[in-house]
């Protein structure tokens, strides 16, 4: 690896890093700071100034919910076609070590991306504003805004190494810019989350994506991962 790679690479996992500490302050800051029982039933709700006078200021609206569920199809859709993509340059050359790495690289980002959302399933950091099928659900970090974020940045920065035709790529990246507008605001003006839900989310996802196009770089310079040790080798046989 030069030496200008490695500065670069070396600044992108330093910006990773401070975004994921971002993350992870506004994060523990959600435990303590201006917790108050305004939630649906009287949960508890942290910076509850913030996010009753926003949800009491947008209120609920199916329509927006509808509307993003939608866009979270459009990117699941997405993700669905770039793992097309590997899928059919595996049954062309069968042979796993001809297909795109960085097809892989973007396997294990969503692999990721989905462990993160299975965490935060598994805690419980704010409940909704309102009751999911009669009972309180945990809404902490937006869902939709998450995977929307995440495979629609990732999209881009693909679209705009694949695609030759510019006006196509301009066009298709466009549209990914829109998925992610949309989703963001539509998630707020729903009314099924807190503004800090949705907050969280895009701050996971720039950390997670931050994390992606680090890695990128260096397997696009066809950087060898070893292992930080050596495995033992069978002797051969005399």
């Amino acid at each position: 690896m030069n030496k200008k790679l490695q500065s670069e690479i070396m600044h992108d996992f330093t910006v990773t890093g401070i975004w994921a500490a971002v993350f992870f302050i506004f994060t523990v800051t959600l435990k303590w700071l201006d917790v108050r029982p305004i939630g649906v039933n009287y949960t508890d709700v942290s910076w509850a100034g913030l996010n009753g006078g926003l949800n009491r200021l947008f209120g609920t609206h199916p329509f927006w919910d509808k509307f993003t569920n939608i866009l979270l199809v459009i990117a699941f859709l997405t993700a669905g076609y770039f793992a097309a993509t590997g899928a059919m340059q595996l049954l062309k050359t069968k042979d796993f070590k001809k297909v795109d790495r960085t097809l892989y690289l973007l396997a294990a980002f969503y692999v990721l991306m989905i462990l993160c959302f299975l965490f935060f399933e598994c805690i419980t950091v704010n409940y909704r504003p309102v009751l999911i099928d009669g009972k309180p659900k945990s809404s902490y970090p937006s869902t939709h805004t998450l995977f929307v974020c995440c495979i629609m940045f990732t999209a881009i920065s693909r679209f705009k190494r694949t695609l030759k035709n510019e006006k196509l790529c301009i066009g298709l990246n466009l549209g990914c810019v829109c998925v992610i507008f949309f989703t963001v605001l539509g998630r707020m003006l729903s009314g099924m989350h807190w503004f800090t839900d949705i907050l969280g989310a895009v701050f996971l996802s720039i950390t997670l994506y931050k994390l992606y196009m680090t890695f990128l770089k260096l397997v696009e310079a066809d950087y060898k991962f070893e292992l930080p040790f050596s495995l033992p080798r069978k002797k051969a046989k005399k």
